[in-house]
C-alpha cells in the first residue's frame, strides 16, 4: 500500500482529529445548556480575549479556525516525533493515551494560562474524565491513525533503528531485502573509520551492482566518524538485512551523533565494544 505524503497525512489526520473533538465539544456544551456558537467563541477567547464573546458568528469562526490549527500543529509535532521514534506507532492505543493526556496536558496548563483566555482553567471531574477520554479516543487515535500511513504503520511497525553507511542505501537494494523503499535521515557514527571490503558472495554483488562494500572498525578516536542514514525499519527486516551481509559483517548496537541507538554492521574482526 502506497504511504501517504507528510502533507497529505497532516491535512487528513489533523482535520478528522479536530473534526471528532470539535464535535464531543459542541455536543457536551450543547447538553451543559450552551450554544454551538458560545462554545466556539470560548475557542476563539484564547486568541481575542473577552472580546471573542460579542462578536457573533464571525468571532466563532475565528474560534473553529483556532481549533482547526491547533489539530493540525499537533498532527505535524506527532508526525515529526514519530519520524525520529518510529517506536511511537508500533502501539497505537498506547500512544493515542500517552499523546491524547501530553495534549490535554499542555492545553489546559501552559497554552491557556498563556493565552487571552479571559478565565480560569478548571479541572471539573465529569469534563475533565470526558475531555481526556475525546483527547484520547476521538483527537489521538486519528492522529496516529494518520502517522501509521505516512511512516508505514500496520504491515512496517518499524520497531528497529538501523544505521546504514553503504549499499542499505541504495534504492535498488532496499527493493530486493526489504521489498519496499525505507525513509530515512542523515546521521553520523562516531568513533569508526571507513574501509572496502571485497565481496565474494555472487548474490550480494547482483543485488548491489558492487564488488567492494563499504565496511567501519572501531578505532575510539573522537575525530573519526562515519556518515550514513537512519533506517527505521520492522524485526522481520532486520533478519533480512543479516541474510544480505556477508560473514565479514557482525550486527553491533551504537550509539550515533545524534544520540539514536540504532544497529550497525560492523567488521566482525573487531571486538564488541560496550554501547554508551
Amino acid at each position: 500500500m502506497k504511504r501517504w505524503s507528510f502533507p497529505y497525512a497532516i491535512l487528513v489526520g489533523g482535520a478528522i482529529a479536530g473534526a471528532l473533538d470539535i464535535t464531543f465539544a459542541i455536543s457536551f456544551a450543547v447538553y451543559n445548556g450552551l450554544t454551538p456558537e458560545r462554545l466556539l467563541q470560548v475557542v476563539a477567547s484564547g486568541l481575542l480575549g473577552s472580546a471573542a464573546f460579542s462578536g457573533g458568528t464571525l468571532t466563532a469562526a475565528v474560534g473553529l479556525l483556532c481549533h482547526f490549527a491547533l489539530s493540525f500543529v499537533w498532527m505535524a509535532l506527532f508526525l515529526l516525533a514519530a519520524r525520529r521514534a518510529p517506536a511511537l506507532t508500533a502501539r497505537p492505543l498506547l500512544s493515542a493515551a500517552l499523546f491524547g493526556v501530553l495534549v490535554f496536558l499542555a492545553m489546559r496548563l501552559v497554552v491557556l494560562p498563556l493565552s487571552a483566555f479571559p478565565r480560569p482553567v478548571t479541572f471539573q471531574p465529569l469534563s475533565t474524565v470526558l475531555d481526556l477520554l475525546s483527547h484520547v479516543f476521538l483527537f489521538g487515535l486519528p492522529i496516529v491513525w494518520a502517522t501509521r500511513k505516512a511512516l508505514g504503520g500496520g504491515a512496517h511497525d518499524a520497531s528497529e533503528m538501523l544505521f546504514s553507511y553503504g549499499t542499505l542505501q541504495q534504492p535498488d537494494v532496499q527493493k530486493a531485502t526489504f521489498g519496499r523503499l525505507l525513509s530515512g535521515r542523515p546521521d553520523s557514527l562516531p568513533a569508526y573509520q571507513l574501509s572496502m571490503l571485497a565481496i565474494d558472495d555472487p548474490a550480494v554483488v547482483e543485488t548491489s551492482g558492487k564488488t567492494h562494500h563499504p565496511i567501519v572498525s572501531h578505532t575510539g578516536s573522537p575525530t573519526d566518524a562515519v556518515t550514513g542514514s537512519v533506517l527505521a525499519i520492522t524485526a522481520e527486516e532486520l533478519r533480512n538485512s543479516d541474510r544480505y551481509e556477508v560473514a565479514a559483517y557482525r550486527r553491533q548496537r551504537v550509539r550515533l551523533a545524534s544520540g539514536t541507538l540504532a544497529w550497525a554492521y560492523v567488521d566482525a574482526r573487531d571486538a564488541p565494544t560496550a554501547t554508551p
